[in-house]
């Protein structure tokens, strides 16, 4: 079934779409009427999307810019990038709207604007990993089917195999902790465990390991403690937390006057850093 969903079986994808699912290889948005109405897309001039993944945010607001407004899209994954953005190409161009995709973290957001003299009317970003990425096996998101414990979202990062290889307990749990939630004792038993040699180097075998740790933490057990371990590693090899930091202490500079952001968080670690970032921008007097 997963084969023919990303071989693109119109009757097996209708099918999935009727049961409530998302097709491999697609990903469905959230809240895309939400963000809409907070970015007041209409009035914009110069859009940005963050995290480009499957489109389904930049689809929505090409049809919400008005004529000659600028999206520029960002995404770190190559491949994804380059598929979505020739998918939405005839959509920008019938709705006179200029695209530019760019392949670049969102940390570079503001570089990326600034060399192009050019300030944002909206800004969107919706943190985390896409469907296609869980989708494919031998990208590493998944443990629910073996495959090389990689996890990249780009191809210039060292893989999540690779981070083990060379990492400590102590920087392990401190992952952990900061991209999950663990308690310090359970933290560290699950580094502990990790670390074992061999050092695992496929999804399942990592699966395995975080499974066999018996955790303090009421209610977090078997699949739901791996969950959360894969999402930490995910987090500390793409350093998705030193991105955003970088991209809200660039916001200010990034926003036109007036300008608006949104930001989907889905988990507490993102959270935590976005809300921190915007009630200091509200009390300092820089965002209203």
């Amino acid at each position: 079934e997963r084969h023919k969903e990303h071989g693109g079986d119109a009757a097996t994808i209708k099918r999935v779409r009727e049961k409530g699912g998302t097709p491999a290889g697609t990903h469905v948005p959230i809240m895309v009427s939400e963000c809409l109405e907070h970015l007041n897309a209409s009035d914009a001039t110069v859009a940005v999307d963050c995290t480009l993944g499957y489109g389904g945010h930049s689809s929505a607001l090409i049809a919400a810019l008005p004529q000659n407004a600028r999206l520029l899209c960002f995404d770190r994954d190559g491949v994804e990038l380059e598929r979505t953005s020739k998918r939405l190409a005839p959509l920008a161009s019938d709705g006179k709207v200029e695209l530019d995709a760019v392949h670049a973290n969102y940390a570079c957001v503001g570089a990326e604007l600034a060399r192009r003299n050019v300030r944002a009317s909206c800004l969107l970003a919706d943190l985390g990993c896409s469907s296609m990425q869980i989708d494919d096996p031998e990208r590493g998101f998944t443990f629910k089917r073996d495959g090389p414990l990689d996890m990249r979202m780009g191809l210039a990062e060292a893989t999540a195999a690779e981070f083990l290889q060379r990492a400590s307990i102590k920087e392990v749990a401190a992952a952990l902790r900061d991209g999950a939630d663990f308690s310090r004792r359970d933290a560290r038993e699950i580094a502990v465990a990790i670390l074992k040699e061999p050092v695992p180097a496929t999804t399942t075998l990592l699966a395995d390991r975080v499974r066999a740790v018996s955790l303090e933490e009421e209610g977090c057990t078997g699949d739901d403690a791996v969950k959360r371990a894969m999402q930490a590693l995910r987090i500390v090899v793409n350093g998705e937390f030193d991105a955003l930091d970088s991209l809200l202490f660039s916001l200010p500079d990034i926003l036109a006057p007036g300008g608006r952001a949104v930001f989907l968080t889905f988990h507490s670690g993102e959270d935590r850093r976005v809300k921190k970032a915007l009630k200091a921008g509200v009390v300092s007097g820089i965002y209203a």
